[in-house]
């Protein structure tokens, strides 16, 4: 991927140059050599021009061309151009260097810097109306111009240079540099999807996205500009400290002044930009007496809170994309008659099976046949298979034969079954799993579609009880924060593969090929890695959001919703230390939050970061659940459901490495018997 994305890199970038100098604004009156030259003298070289790239990445994220977008690209360079030569004024910032060369105003005046800018801003708009005819195209260009005139309008990049001069001549208390930054990268990816044509909500996650990761990034150099100053602190008097950025009280001689304890009111355009309700005071920070190691220390810990800040916008996006663009099942056409052998490995689902099997039934001719393998049950799951396959020739029971050594129950099982099998397809299906209404079909086009020939459906949870309901959702929430499933569609690396076993598809002829679950015989989490063991050996696989194709209540009380869990918790993860890194990652990025933000706000310190990573992690949640059809209140109890998945993570350590195995069903698993040891270890 990495590779990939240098490629873009480098192509886009050469091609980003030749734009900006093609489209460049120029005079062809005689006597304007001077014009021009300030004009390619403020633009080029220009940095690493990471703004007009996003907005070219995020046409390609939308589904878009990215070289559709280099007139917009060209655009939002040309503007932000401007913005930084206006910026380095004398009356502005009065800056003596710049990307390191002199300012424009220093090198040709200011009358012709200020002229050059004007001239940049204007050809932005003239880039930005470059469009076609169509009513498509009007559209388009008509919300690319509203979007840029809110970016750069005195709500945006003016209000907030506004704003920041305010400040110096004492007018009041603001954020202008949230203001700027984060009106700059909403922008630039929001016309980067509407570019790409991309529906509303795509264009509005990518608005506030960069909405919020331009605050971030602007939150941390405002850290660092602090950082950098610190020194000057401890000798300034009077008022506020100056800088880039949120403002902090001075510390005197170890005791904040009387003016420090009155915290002005953040005007109102401030406040909106940062969606805080108006009148809001954020309380200051103020050192212990006459401790500079005090003062290094707050600012250490301030910048922890922007990274980790940034981590959970960024975990954000990501569930945000999957919540948008992973997809169900579909395609066109009809489903090919009798050609899927359905197989259900069952030990001890007396209470389940015979609902499974109707909702086999009710798919119609697709099934060739339902092959049911009773895994040394000791309940009557045996007996009311029979009675069922009296009534329906396509049902057939097949007993287990005794398990061999280094087999999981449920791998030997599904081997079993397929040895037995028919069919041209296998449907190896949970026996407490229920199929939607022509949930087949949809799964076998969607294979077809897809050129698959392993598919597995990630199931919708049905949630009855209160420890389900609450504790249940964390599942997806797990996976969904840390795997790229639309991605997974277009990659087939073995590490972006994923499955769960309540539902998989697969093609006869490659199962063969690939060694089936005997390939993965000894692994209590056999779906997700017979899904890696299948790209590896180069078949297609893939995994689709299943919700309304399959749905299983995976266990209904807290003691199984433990022991379910504590046997699939540290077997999952393929090496020792990525166990470690994610209970790591979870601790500080999805827990840590929920502490640090209350705790502040206790000892009166002001933790606005803390509180937008809580607020990120809870935005997660919230998502998922609308996404999946959980209840939206359990996220509200996200801190004691991630208490308890680091303490079941720790147990199921303990158990897998104390060499007391894992119990499941009646078996007992031990090192080298599917708990991964030998290969985490």
């Amino acid at each position: 991927m990495s590779h990939e994305l240098d490629r873009f890199l480098q192509e886009s970038t050469r091609a980003l140059e030749s734009e900006l100098s093609r489209w460049m604004p120029a005079s062809s009156l005689d006597g304007s050599e001077d014009l021009n030259r300030a004009i390619r003298y403020a633009l080029f070289p220009g940095g690493k021009r990471m703004r007009p790239l996003f907005t070219l990445l995020a046409t390609h994220t939308a589904g878009g061309n990215w070289r559709d977008a280099l007139p917009v690209a060209c655009a939002v360079e040309y503007f932000h151009t401007c913005s930084l030569v206006l910026d380095d004024l004398p009356c502005m910032d009065g800056a003596s260097e710049r990307r390191g060369k002199r300012p424009t105003h220093l090198e040709f005046g200011e009358s012709t810097a200020i002229l050059a800018a004007v001239s940049l801003l204007n050809g932005s708009w003239g880039l930005l109306l470059r469009n076609d005819a169509s009513p498509e195209g009007v559209a388009r260009t008509r919300r690319l111009v509203e979007e840029a005139a809110r970016c750069i309008g005195p709500d945006g990049i003016i209000g907030g240079q506004f704003l920041d001069l305010a400040n110096r001549d004492g007018a009041g208390n603001a954020i202008p540099n949230l203001l700027k930054t984060a009106s700059t990268t909403r922008f630039m990816l929001s016309s980067g999807a509407i570019v790409a044509d991309a529906p509303d909500r795509v264009v509005a996650a990518l608005a506030d996205f960069g909405r919020e990761i331009g605050s971030a990034y602007q939150m941390l150099d405002d850290v660092i500009d602090r950082e950098a100053d610190a020194r000057s602190w401890a000798g300034a008097s009077g008022g506020f400290v100056g800088g880039s950025g949120l403002r902090l009280p001075e510390r005197m001689h170890g005791r904040a002044s009387a003016s420090d304890r009155r915290w002005p009111r953040i005007p109102d355009a401030g406040v909106r930009a940062l969606d805080l309700p108006a009148g809001h005071r954020p309380r200051p920070a103020v050192c212990s007496a006459g401790r500079r190691r005090d003062s290094e220390l707050m600012t250490a810990s301030e910048c922890f809170l922007a990274v980790l800040l940034v981590l959970n916008v960024s975990v954000l996006s990501l569930v945000l994309w999957n919540v948008v663009c992973w997809p169900q099942p579909g395609g066109k056409g009809a489903a090919p008659r009798r050609t899927c052998s359905v197989l259900i490995p069952a030990r001890n689902e007396e209470r389940t099976i015979a609902s499974c099997l109707g909702s086999v039934l009710r798919q119609g001719d697709s099934v060739l046949e339902i092959l049911v393998c009773d895994d040394h049950s000791d309940d009557a799951t045996a007996p009311v298979v029979r009675e069922l396959e009296g009534k329906n020739p396509r049902i057939r029971l097949i007993p287990a034969p005794a398990l061999p050594s280094g087999w999981c129950g449920k791998n030997f099982a599904c081997a079993t079954l397929a040895g037995e099998a028919s069919g041209s397809w296998l449907l190896f299906l949970d026996a407490d799993a229920r199929l939607c209404d022509g949930a087949l079909n949809r799964m076998l086009r969607a294979a077809s579609a897809h050129e698959a020939s392993f598919l597995s459906c990630w199931p919708g949870l049905e949630l009855e009880g209160f420890w389900e309901k609450a504790l249940m959702p964390m599942l997806n929430f797990v996976v969904l924060t840390l795997f790229p499933a639309p991605l997974s569609l277009k990659k087939q690396d073995a590490s972006l593969g994923l499955a769960h076993g309540a539902c998989i598809l697969a093609r006869r002829e490659a199962y063969g090929r690939v060694g089936g679950h005997e390939a993965v015989r000894a692994e209590l989490f056999e779906d997700t890695s017979l899904a890696r063991v299948w790209r590896a050996a180069g078949e297609r696989g893939i995994c689709l959001d299943g919700q309304s194709v399959v749905r299983v209540r995976m266990y209904d009380s807290f003691h199984g919703i433990w022991n379910g869990f504590k046997k699939n918790f540290f077997p999952s993860f393929r090496h020792f230390p990525s166990f470690w890194l994610f209970l790591l990652l979870h601790l500080v990025c999805f827990l840590m939050p929920f502490v640090i933000f209350p705790a502040g706000a206790v000892r009166g310190v002001w933790l606005m970061p803390a509180a937008l990573s809580a607020l990120s992690v809870l935005a997660m949640r919230v998502s998922l659940a609308l996404r999946f059809g959980h209840p939206v209140w359990s996220a509200l109890l996200h801190p004691f459901s991630e208490s308890i998945l680091l303490i079941l993570g720790i147990v199921s350590w303990r158990s897998c490495r104390g060499g007391r195995g894992v119990e499941w069903k009646g078996r007992t698993y031990r090192a080298g018997a599917g708990t991964g040891e030998g290969r985490i270890a």
